[in-house]
């Protein structure tokens, strides 16, 4: 790391929102060929400090310095033209377009006039320099996802920038896209780009940081290095107290135990995926007390699978069971009478409604039973009732039973949702990325109740895109690819090169052609 003036400096940097401070007076430094992680809880300020940086908002005090000099951003295209660029979670590329063409209708005011063969020449010349090998011809809609990442990351370079922000730029990859963004990231530190890593995933913050500040409520409230530090001590210095996250699996061979009727199963059973993809056949099933984990790129037919364990999408062909219950053409009633619970991929949209009130919330799944139906109307003093006492139990942060589900953080309506489901004392859960976009603190609490609700009996059907977490919790896992299970691996096979390789389409050398026989019936 240089010694000279830094490429960044931000100075009493503060952002309000009416009466509450997002930003609090940080002081912040990002030096020339630094990667610079940033860690933090939901609501921490992170990501608005990043969007300070990117001209997304402007700050309500303080000073941005860049090379030495003060600057006002008032827009995304002034950070562009200051070198500041950043990559978001979700890519702003054209599908319809290829490589080329999408660098080229992105062109800078600086870069106008130049034709593509032009830009061609410089693309290949990025392209060799950071080791990004990319085929300029290729439609974007072609290439896999750790690939658009890539041409973000080139197109932000092509237009001069040498501050880059990554926004959770691995949430979508595999563990072997991970490794190349690694060492892309690496490789563009040597060559003097700076680099600002935002993501929850701390062991890749160790294993890419060359330092790491952690923010908490607005501040800055730690500056490490990992040398100095451990995951465990970074997820601690992001909370404020000692956590538990992603812990060594037990053995289930005690726990799980071979049932006439599995809790859930699936058998040869094939549907068509909202795109008209075909999906299937899957053959899978999940035993009380044990949780079957699912992994893959998104877009693989997880969510179909999820959608079908739980009624809301239709089989065209082969069978699903619930406790030895066939459930052909019952719908989502007849799975919610099987005592199929479920936390939905979605839990703005899917999970709650924003204008509801918490207890409105909890009786989308009571309302049409008893003891909290009687004659045809909903008994509100009783769902009241249980209402407050989901909140004391699974310490949900709201004033009441009363508010609205707007109100609640990311991490305090997920637990509302799981502790809804959990509540109907489920035969078989179905979990979809409960996690996902969760701190720390969150994650441990969804990640004990998914294990409760696994010692109470229930089959869990775990979907997830961290490797992590899916090694931590399932007793198995099988990894899907193109709409069917491209393997099964027990837990004393796990190892994230071998899974990522099947969720690239790839099987290992060695690995037999057709697939374990599941335990259906």
């Amino acid at each position: 790391m240089s010694t000279e003036v830094a490429a960044v400096e931000m100075l009493g940097v503060t952002k309000a929102f009416g009466d509450f401070l997002a930003v609090d007076a940080v002081d912040l430094q990002l030096h020339r060929g630094e990667v610079l992680a940033i860690l933090g809880e939901n609501g921490a300020g992170k990501s608005t400090l990043m969007n300070l940086l990117y001209g997304l908002y402007r700050p309500s005090s303080g000073t941005i310095i860049r090379n030495g000099e003060p600057i006002e951003l008032d827009g995304p295209l002034a950070a562009i033209e200051q070198g500041i660029a950043m990559v978001h979670q979700h890519f702003m590329l054209v599908n319809a377009l290829n490589v080329l063409e999408n660098v080229a209708i992105g062109q800078s005011r600086r870069r106008i006039g130049l034709g593509l063969r032009q830009i061609r020449e410089r693309l290949h010349e990025l392209c060799e320099r950071h080791g990004m090998p990319i085929d300029l011809d290729a439609p974007v809609s072609s290439l896999p996802v750790g690939v658009q990442q890539r041409v973000e990351i080139i197109k932000a370079l092509y237009h001069g920038a040498d501050v880059l922000i990554l926004d959770e730029p691995t949430g979508v990859l595999t563990p072997q896209e991970t490794q190349a963004l690694i060492r892309v990231v690496r490789e563009m530190a040597a060559a003097g780009t700076s680099v600002v890593f935002i993501s929850h995933k701390l062991s890749e913050v160790m294993q890419v940081s060359d330092r790491i500040v952690i923010m908490r409520r607005g501040k800055l409230v730690g500056t490490t290095t990992p040398a100095q530090t451990t995951v465990q001590d970074l997820a601690e210095m992001m909370v404020g107290r000692s956590v538990q996250v992603n812990r060594t699996n037990d053995s289930g061979s005690d726990r799980i135990k071979l049932h006439r009727s599995p809790a859930l199963n699936f058998y040869r059973v094939t549907a068509h995926e909202a795109r008209g993809l075909p999906f299937g056949p899957v053959s899978c099933s999940v035993q009380p007390g044990e949780i079957l984990g699912v992994a893959g790129v998104d877009g693989n037919g997880q969510s179909t699978l999820a959608e079908l364990a739980v009624g809301i999408r239709d089989i065209s062909g082969g069978e699903i069971y619930v406790n030895g219950n066939r459930m052909a053409g019952k719908g989502p009633l007849g799975f919610l009478n099987a005592r199929v619970s479920c936390v939905p991929e979605d839990r703005h949209r899917v999970g709650s409604v924003a204008g509801f009130e918490l207890w409105e919330s909890v009786a989308m799944k009571n309302h049409f039973g008893s003891p909290y139906n009687e004659f045809g109307f909903m008994r509100r003093d009783r769902l009241l009732t249980l209402t407050e006492g989901l909140i004391m139990q699974f310490d949900i942060r709201t004033t009441g039973a009363t508010a609205q589900a707007q109100s609640l953080s990311g991490g305090n309506l997920q637990k509302l949702i799981i502790a809804r489901e959990l509540d109907r004392a489920p035969r078989a859960l179905v979990a979809m990325h409960p996690t996902r976009g969760l701190d720390v603190g969150a994650v441990e609490f969804v990640q004990s109740s998914i294990r409760s609700a696994r010692d109470n009996g229930a089959g869990v059907l775990l979907i997830s895109a961290e490797l992590e977490e899916l090694f931590s919790l399932s007793d198995r896992i099988i990894v899907m690819y193109q709409g069917k299970i491209a393997g099964e691996l027990q837990s004393h096979e796990y190892n994230a090169n071998r899974v990522g390789l099947l969720m690239s389409g790839i099987r290992p050398d060695g690995e037999p052609n057709s697939l374990r026989p599941s335990m259906a019936s």
